[in-house]
């Protein structure tokens, strides 16, 4: 890991704490990608992280792939989390689901009402939660039913 980027990511990790200190986090959404496998490594070893061991994680960008694919989001998420993840609880979209919309919208039902911390990232192509440039979804303000 470049050294900027470690730099970066232990003020993310003060921020998070910083932020955990002040209200309890009660469910955190997490992002994919390399940038967050990166940070979650750090973070799951930092004393901080404890504040967050009695948080909900949930997953705001799933492939539809197994939890076991290396493309998937969940394992990536539990492997870089390795030293915590044993202490926390995920909830996770399942990819491998014959048909993703209904899975998707049972994955919804199990979502918080309310957030407590949202983790993004973007992707190389500017990507943002499985959102991609140029899609329609950007323009439109309609909430999947």
């Amino acid at each position: 890991m470049e050294k900027v980027n470690e730099i970066f990511f232990k003020k993310i990790i003060t921020e998070l704490s910083f932020l955990s200190k002040k209200c309890k986090i009660k469910s955190v959404m997490l992002t994919g990608g390399r940038t967050a496998k990166n940070l979650y490594k750090l973070w799951s070893y930092s004393p901080e992280f404890d504040y967050f061991i009695d948080s909900s994680f949930y997953f705001g960008d799933e492939r539809c792939v197994s939890s076991h694919s290396n493309k998937s989001n969940f394992k990536m998420a539990v492997n870089s989390l390795s030293y915590a993840s044993k202490k926390i609880l995920f909830s996770r979209i399942k990819g491998e689901a014959i048909d993703p919309f209904k899975e998707a919208l049972e994955y919804q039902k199990k979502l918080p009402e309310i957030l407590d911390l949202l983790l993004l990232s973007v992707g190389e192509d500017g990507h943002i939660a499985s959102i991609f440039p140029g899609s329609s979804i950007i323009k439109s303000n309609q909430k999947m039913e």
